[in-house]
């Protein structure tokens, strides 16, 4: 008896049995890799276990066990790659063990990433275009809000022509050709496309000139130009006439409502098409005051038209962009969804405004079949809008579907190639689902051309870097990151690295500067949660996420 009772203290003891995984299936399923791809791993010393039977052999496996494995041997694999590289050898073998499908999606998104500014990867078997910024005439500088929202205006019209044929790029991209002096062929190798529309506008009191020109990118050709010249009250039915004519040029086969579309177009009030054109002059600049004067004008717009249904939904989208960083969620989420859903009441076929409700319930409703079923509406409507693709795609990871929201980033990096914060945030984020922590920092360090007030590389940086052990760099990055970012998320970011690299009294220095930022402007509960939850305050991190509950910041 004494030695059976020593026996059996001598034995590790087993982890719980909600900790257990009876089978390859469950293991594969834990380990998100396909079956096949995780019984290869078993080379590497996976830490499974087999029990005899008498037909077969039987495996199971501990969570415990898995993550430390994982854990573990992905930072010294991580150290593999680099030597491998260095020698020209083969990649290491977790790249080969992802998966097919992951391997192919990611492939093509990394592939994307490291032609960067010089070549985008339009759509397959998609003619691309891109609208440039139509030059102002006017000869009153003050008139830019104008052309600018006739640039923007038509490539929305364009984009919602044939969609399953046309690839429009984004605004975010072709604006910043305004002025360029760059040729033709440069600018079309840039953003990946194969025709490029420009041209000019003259704004005199009520009426407007628009002169366009089509070109062909791979030999110059000027394929088609044309001027208009209309009352501004007929805008509307103006820019879809180009949108028809360019069509046609582009040969694309449009159905018989979108050509009739031209006459049936609702007269505007051109006082509020001219408030509309400046709300999204403004919203397009980003930052604080610029908000509220895209919300003045937007608001403005509707005082003078009432019915004018793409004000409302301009509302809705600078009521979601300020969500978090200038209003609360509390603030902001009434007031962008009833924007919404007014401007989907006077027109149902407004993509942004479908786009912008499915944002709403995502981060606000926290209705997860209605925000999908709004983003899918949207992407039926125009599958050229990329802001659609990256929220539906932010939907699509927090729920697990991460290939499916590779591909989504995809689409949305070849339609706006130039947005930096598009598609910075895009790759980084497929990359975290991925654990892919050495890519994220060789990204970040390529975000170093980027403009100097983007500062998320660095909080990304130190947390990739705190990821893969590397403690030094990490605490370095993260010092950067709090001396040049002013945004919450960045500086809970940076807290957090120096908690998890030993260093928590310089990480509550910074907690220390984040709870100061929250009595001036708003903090998501979840970022001080995340801090405290590193520096091991428990009760504290509890209380703050169900503070950020109550905030609907979650």
């Amino acid at each position: 008896m004494p030695s059976d009772m020593t026996n059996l203290r001598d034995r590790p003891a087993e982890p719980p049995s909600g900790d257990r995984l009876d089978s390859w299936k469950e293991i594969a399923a834990y380990l998100k890799h396909s079956e096949r791809t995780v019984r290869r791993w078993q080379e590497e010393g996976l830490p499974i276990h087999r029990h005899a039977h008498k037909k077969r052999a039987g495996v199971y496996a501990y969570k415990p066990e898995l993550d430390a494995w994982w854990n573990n041997g992905h930072a010294r694999l991580e150290e593999l790659e680099h030597t491998r590289a260095a020698r020209n050898l083969p990649l290491p073998w977790w790249v080969a063990a992802a998966g097919l499908a992951l391997i192919l999606s990611i492939s093509a998104l990394y592939l994307a990433r490291n032609r960067i500014w010089r070549r985008a990867s339009p759509p397959a078997s998609k003619i691309m275009l891109a609208v440039l910024p139509f030059e102002n005439l006017s000869g009153d500088s003050a008139q830019e809000y104008f052309s600018e929202g006739l640039t923007e205006e038509m490539i929305s019209r364009l984009g919602q022509m044939e969609p399953q044929r046309l690839g429009v790029i984004a605004r975010t991209s072709a604006i910043q050709y305004r002025g360029t002096k760059k040729r033709i062929d440069q600018i079309g190798k840039e953003l990946g496309v194969d025709y490029i529309l420009e041209g000019t506008v003259r704004h005199s009191g009520d009426r407007v000139r628009i002169s366009a020109q089509l070109i062909q990118v791979k030999d110059q050709t000027h394929l088609w130009a044309k001027n208009y010249e209309r009352d501004l009250g007929d805008i509307l039915a103006l820019q879809q006439a180009v949108a028809v004519a360019i069509a046609d040029e582009v040969e694309i086969k449009l159905t018989p409502e979108q050509k009739a579309h031209p006459s049936d177009a609702r007269p505007v009030n051109a006082r509020a098409h001219e408030a509309y054109l400046e709300g999204r002059y403004y919203l397009a600049r980003a930052r604080g005051s610029e908000f509220e004067k895209a919300l003045n004008y937007f608001q403005q717009a509707i005082q003078l038209d009432s019915s004018y249904a793409l004000a409302y939904a301009g509302l809705a989208e600078t009521y979601t962009a300020m969500n978090t960083s200038y209003l609360t969620p509390l603030e902001a989420g009434p007031k962008a969804k009833a924007a919404a859903m007014k401007a989907l009441e006077l027109d149902e076929t407004l993509a942004l405004a479908h786009a912008s409700l499915g944002s709403v319930h995502l981060y606000y409703d926290w209705d997860w079949p209605g925000a999908e079923s709004e983003f899918l509406r949207s992407l039926a409507l125009n599958p050229n809008l990329s802001e659609a693709h990256l929220w539906y795609a932010d939907y699509l990871a927090s729920i697990g579907r991460f290939d499916e929201a590779l591909g989504h980033d995809h689409t949305a990096f070849a339609l706006d190639p130039l947005s930096v914060r598009a598609r910075f945030v895009a790759i980084t984020r497929s990359l975290h689902a991925t654990r892919r922590y050495q890519e994220i920092i060789q990204e970040c360090h390529k975000a170093r051309e980027l403009p100097p007030d983007f500062t998320e590389p660095f909080a990304e940086e130190a947390f990739a870097y705190a990821r893969l052990g590397r403690f030094p760099e990490a605490t370095r990055a993260a010092a950067t990151a709090v001396r040049e970012s002013n945004d919450p998320t960045q500086i809970a970011e940076a807290a957090q690295t120096y908690a998890e690299s030993g260093n928590k009294e310089e990480g509550r220095k910074v907690l220390k500067k984040l709870l100061a930022m929250a009595q001036k402007r708003f903090v998501c509960g979840n970022n001080i949660a995340t801090v405290y939850a590193a520096l091991g305050e428990t009760d504290r991190a509890f209380a703050s996420l169900e503070e950020g509950l109550k905030q609907r910041s979650l």
